[in-house]
């Protein structure tokens, strides 16, 4: 399977699915603000993958699909690939338990009723199971999938994570994402209503934004998506995805991942205005890395470490004090 725009097109791609229908992608687990918990267990099943990529090629940024069967995996294999990683990552205190399946787990073309039905049920039975979470696109968030999940899981918290990137639709559109900040707050009322926990994806430092247009977006759209109904937001600084659009342009010397110290920037004016109306976590993968968000060698481990800890403990004062020569550098770009 090919996408390209032209024949004579730079920008072509062969799409290669490294997933098998028999084996689970990854498991591990991790520390987390979740309910009851500071710790969850992540499991990333092979499913079919992401429904949009199929249909439009996806999001500009996104390769998490290929890492999928692409192909429609049949729910006893879903479900056998559920207990291997389940079984070797036993919980021995209370933990969350996050499915993710490189796509959206509430699609029934990805995941169907009889694997859902499997899945969650062995996660409801189990006590020190506190919360689980899963992603989706906002169109797949309806009363039928909801109302199934609710009733498997009995009472147990769940949560619902929801790419949103930005609250800017005309920047979300130019990312080949697919729906309106309207649809998302839809979808943020809906899993309200079935007494679910919505997360917010904000990515930080989408393609054609400066330093501080980044930092301003994403600080932004914090505060739309907690306006919306989100009680809890994950920043994604980015990191560039092989096989994909973005990273055509960041080979091509024409993308920077966003420094750290804009994460740091962000998070502290995010916590400083919404305080305890939000849980905010800032995710530091690749961090320090040429792919992902950097500063200079010198201190990129010193302020991601940080940023894990406010993720942790939530308090700012854990990116206080923090200081560099690079520092400079890095204000010379927000101030342009």
């Amino acid at each position: 399977m090919k996408i390209e725009p032209g024949t004579d097109s730079a920008w072509v791609f062969t799409v290669r699915f490294r997933g098998r229908p028999d084996r689970y992608v990854a498991a591990w687990k991790q520390p987390d603000r979740v309910t009851g918990a500071d710790r969850s267990v992540v499991i990333v099943l092979s499913t079919r993958g992401c429904r949009w990529f199929h249909e439009t090629g996806g999001c500009v940024f996104c390769s998490y699909p290929l890492e999928g069967a692409g192909t429609r995996v049949p729910p006893e294999l879903l479900i056998r690939q559920f207990e291997r990683a389940y079984s070797r990552h036993r919980l021995d205190s209370p933990h969350g338990v996050k499915l993710f399946t490189s796509g959206s787990f509430l699609d029934p073309e990805e995941v169907p009723d009889e694997a859902v039905r499997e899945i969650l049920g062995r996660l409801a039975e189990n006590d020190l199971v506190t919360e689980v979470s899963f992603e989706s696109r906002p169109e797949l968030i309806t009363d039928e999938r909801l109302e199934l999940i609710t009733d498997v899981l009995d009472g147990k918290s769940f949560e619902v994570g929801i790419g949103l990137e930005t609250s800017d639709d005309e920047l979300r559109a130019s990312m080949n994402k697919g729906f309106s900040f309207r649809e998302f707050a839809k979808a943020v009322k809906k899993v309200r209503e079935y007494g679910g926990i919505p997360k917010a994806y904000v990515m930080l430092k989408l393609p054609f934004l400066s330093e501080s247009e980044a930092l301003r977006d994403a600080y932004m759209s914090c505060v739309d998506a907690h306006l919306a109904g989100c009680t809890r937001i994950s920043i994604c600084p980015v990191t560039v995805h092989r096989e994909t659009v973005l990273e055509k342009a960041w080979r091509a010397g024409l993308y920077r991942p966003p420094w750290l110290w804009t994460c740091v920037e962000v998070a502290r004016k995010v916590k400083g205005d919404l305080g305890d109306r939000v849980d905010l976590l800032v995710d530091t993968s690749g961090a320090g890395t040429p792919r992902g968000p950097s500063n200079c060698p010198r201190c990129s481990r010193r302020v991601a470490r940080a940023l894990r800890e406010f993720t942790r403990t939530q308090d700012t004062g854990k990116l206080e004090g923090l200081k560099c020569s690079c520092f400079a550098v890095w204000r010379t770009h927000i101030v342009c």
